[in-house]
């Protein structure tokens, strides 16, 4: 709130930053988190405001699909925590995805093809409900193709040492976001246990 003086402070270098808080893991903390953030914004804040202008959170689903998973429900306290107490706040995802080695805890099975089918549907579900922002986890995998440690095969492509082979996540992410450039969500056709089909307009 500029007590530190002029010179300090993002929003003193550039009113047009945005401050991103720390990604938060796993979204099913993410209300109490934020209830003590509110509570310190109360005690410590003439304006009583979160001193932050993107909630931000990492949301793993392990093996399961995003539908069969607590993505949405997760996001939807966050979503509905943050329309009841600070509307004026982004939602984002910075970490989601899926590993590619079968014998890692947070894989996506039966194979690749699985994974960029997952990550797209969770990028088009997560817009759906709401939120702002969403980053997978990662452009290239962390460990070697081999390695069975959560979120080191959760690339899009294989590490520079393996050649940066671009598996099937990546020509999936990528048509999903030149196909929807421009587009904004409209409306749900149908959702239910076996579809979902939304309609997008430019």
């Amino acid at each position: 709130e500029g007590r530190l003086g002029a010179n300090y402070g993002v929003k003193q270098a550039d009113p047009n930053s945005k401050l991103v808080m720390g990604g938060m893991a796993g979204g099913s903390t993410m209300v109490k988190w934020l209830n003590e953030m509110q509570e310190w914004a109360n005690n410590n804040r003439t304006d009583k405001k979160l001193p932050l202008d993107v909630i931000n959170y990492h949301q793993y689903a392990g093996t399961h699909s995003p539908e069969n998973s607590s993505f949405v429900s997760d996001a939807m306290q966050i979503i509905n925590w943050r329309n009841a107490n600070a509307k004026d706040k982004e939602i984002w995802i910075t970490e989601f995805g899926w590993d590619t080695n079968l014998g890692s805890t947070k894989h996506a099975a039966p194979s690749e093809d699985t994974q960029r089918d997952w990550i797209i549907r969770e990028y088009l579900i997560g817009d759906r409900i709401g939120l702002d922002r969403m980053t997978v986890y990662d452009a290239l995998n962390d460990g070697p193709s081999n390695d069975t440690t959560q979120y080191s095969t959760s690339g899009l492509a294989t590490k520079v040492s393996e050649g940066t082979v671009k598996k099937s996540s990546w020509y999936g992410v990528n048509t999903l976001k030149n196909t929807l450039k421009g587009y904004s969500f409209v409306k749900v056709i149908e959702e239910n246990s076996n579809i979902y089909i939304y309609e997008y307009s430019n």
